[in-house]
This record gives C-alpha cells, sequence and structure tokens, in this order.
C-alpha cells in the first residue's frame, strides 16, 4: 500500500507501507529542486567569498614603510625582546644608515615566567625576579650589537614588569612590583636610580627623554594589545605627546593580539615546516589610519633571527619560542594613526 502526501516543498513524498514498515521515497521533481537549491546556495557562497575576500584585502592594504634619513627615531618598548620581535629588520636598518636612534625599555621584564621552567619551581625569593631582570637587560644589550647598535643606544627605566597598568590609572600611587616587593627600581643601570614606582615618574621621565633627543618619530605599542603593560605604555606616550604638544608622527606595532583575551591571533602561529610569511594585520583593527610594511632583506633576517637567539631566557618558555618564530617573517608593520 502506497500513501501520497503534498508537502509544503513543491514535490511529492511517497510513503510506502511494506510488510507493515513505512519506507519515504522522494519523488523525482523534489530531488531535482533540492539538487538546484544546493547548486544555487553553493554559487551563492563562492560569490559572497570572492567579494568578501576582495572587500577585506582591499581594507588591508599596507603601504611601503618609508623614512628619512634625516629622521630621529624614539622607540618605546615595554619589556626587553618586544623591539626586536616587532621591529628588528627596521632597528637594523635604521643603524646601518646612521639614523639617530634611541631604544627606551620600560621595563626590565622582571616578572617574566621563565624562572617557573628553568628552575621547576612555583615560589621564588624577590632576589631571583631582580637577577632575572639584570639578566634581561643584558640580552637586550647582546641582542641590540647583534643588528649593528651599542649600549649608547639603549635607555632602560627600570619600572615594574606587570604594573605599568595600575600606574597608569593612578598617577601618584606608589605601586609595588608582584615578583621583587619593591616600591622603587633596584637596578644599577637605570635612566633615574633608585625611582620610585608612581605614573608620575614615568611620565616625568618620558617627558625629560623626548625634550632632550627631540624626536621626529615615535615608535610605540598598538593600543589594542593584549598585553596591558603595552596598552599603558601608548597611553602614557599619547599623554606626555599632548603635554608637549609633540608634532611628529607615532607608528604603532603590534606584538600580542588576541580574541577574548585568550585566542592568539596576531601573529599567526608557524609550523616548523612552514617557509617565510607575509605578516598582515588583524581585520579587526584596521581602523582611520594606515598600516605600512617594512620588507626584511636577507641580511636584515639574518640580524633579527641572530638578535632573537640572544633573549635565551625566554626561548626556554614554549609559548614564547612559539611566538619568536611567528615574527621570522618577510616584512614587519606599523600601524599610522590619522589622529
Amino acid at each position: 500500500m502506497t500513501k501520497i502526501f503534498f508537502t509544503f516543498i513543491p514535490g511529492l513524498i511517497l510513503v510506502k507501507y511494506l510488510e507493515g514498515i513505512p519506507y519515504i521515497l522522494i519523488a523525482r521533481d523534489l530531488a531535482l529542486i533540492l539538487g538546484w537549491l544546493v547548486l544555487f546556495l553553493f554559487i551563492l557562497g563562492l560569490i559572497i567569498g570572492v567579494v568578501g575576500g576582495w572587500f577585506l584585502a582591499s581594507k588591508r592594504k599596507l603601504a611601503l614603510f618609508k623614512l628619512e634619513k634625516k629622521s630621529r627615531i624614539l622607540f618605546f618598548t615595554p619589556h626587553p625582546d618586544d623591539e626586536i620581535l616587532a621591529a628588528g629588520g627596521l632597528l637594523a636598518d635604521f643603524l646601518k644608515r646612521k639614523i639617530p636612534l634611541k631604544v627606551v625599555f620600560l621595563t626590565n621584564g622582571d616578572g617574566n615566567a621563565s624562572l617557573f621552567f628553568k628552575d621547576k619551581k612555583f615560589r621564588f625569593s624577590p632576589q631571583k625576579f631582580i637577577n632575572t631582570g639584570e639578566k634581561r637587560q643584558q640580552e637586550a644589550y647582546q641582542a641590540f650589537e647583534k643588528l649593528g647598535g651599542q649600549k649608547r643606544n639603549l635607555i632602560f627605566l627600570g619600572y615594574p614588569d606587570g604594573c605599568l597598568w595600575s600606574m597608569w590609572r593612578d598617577f601618584k600611587k606608589k605601586i609595588i612590583s608582584k615578583t621583587t616587593q619593591l616600591d622603587h627600581s633596584p637596578y644599577r643601570i637605570a635612566f633615574s636610580l633608585n625611582t620610585e614606582y608612581k605614573g608620575i615618574n614615568l611620565e616625568n621621565d618620558l617627558l625629560k627623554i623626548i625634550k632632550d633627543f627631540k624626536p621626529t618619530v615615535i615608535f610605540v605599542p598598538h593600543l589594542k594589545e593584549a598585553h596591558p603593560d603595552h596598552r599603558a605604555s601608548f597611553l602614557f606616550v599619547k599623554r606626555v605627546r599632548k603635554k608637549l604638544n609633540w608634532q611628529g608622527k607615532i607608528y604603532q606595532y603590534l606584538v600580542h593580539y588576541k580574541v577574548f583575551k585568550f585566542f592568539r591571533v596576531y601573529p599567526a602561529r608557524r609550523k616548523f615546516n612552514e617557509g617565510l610569511k607575509i605578516i598582515y594585520p588583524p581585520y579587526s583593527l584596521l581602523g582611520k589610519g594606515e598600516w605600512f610594511s617594512f620588507w626584511l632583506s636577507p641580511w636584515q633576517l639574518a640580524k633579527k633571527k641572530k638578535a632573537l637567539k640572544s633573549y635565551q631566557s625566554q626561548l626556554i618558555v614554549p609559548s614564547l619560542k612559539l611566538l619568536f618564530r611567528s615574527f621570522l617573517a618577510q616584512n614587519e608593520i606599523f600601524y599610522l594613526s590619522s589622529s
């Protein structure tokens, strides 16, 4: 016995009973319509993909980065290694062209997780973290020398790793480092010896450095960085720029960018057998300004790779080792804000 039902979809569904068990048969015209529907959806998806891909690609164009030789460069970095990751090739180019350059480290990176992987412990004395800060300072010197620079190009402010955001939120409050347990800088090599950990002191240091060096171009971490120290670095420089009414260009660079503060989407991870790649900005950061790409020559890439190897304290951390590898690309990108 066979029963025939009309459905809301053009065509017929045949329900046939064989030995009391119902079997559903789809009529030929219904199957034909479903086939055309699948084909239509496929073509529509293809069109959307092509048009959407073209639109997104057109919105993240990378202009060629160019800088005049008469420029004076001030490069702010929250921690030792950020400068090489984001701009090792560009810094090597500045040094070769003898463009006046200063790299300013806001912290010594003394709150780093490398101790946990090196000593395999979960508790450390404050002195251990201070030793880590001193080691990272020496690694910064070694890395910069491999780019072709000298110690006199580097300035260390010695503020507490992981606390710059707290210093930004309350300028006059004295902050105690979570790792060194100090409220002042313990480092012998510092711009201001024994400076107290206050936002106002950091601001004064930046004011003095910019006034003395008179840069024409400043590099600073991107405002949308995942790391709070990086975001705070941008905000401190922005505040100082406004106070001085400084009229030069500020380029922002990316080191850490995550979705929902957890999933790293920049830079894209690289597999061990993957060759060189091109770095593009995340789609979500395509704003009013313009992104620029500095293309690394073979010798610049080689210098960057050697400089990164100087940061042995970081390379023992698996996640950081992957991060270092991801930045060994054909280019480095920078964002020039329109405001």
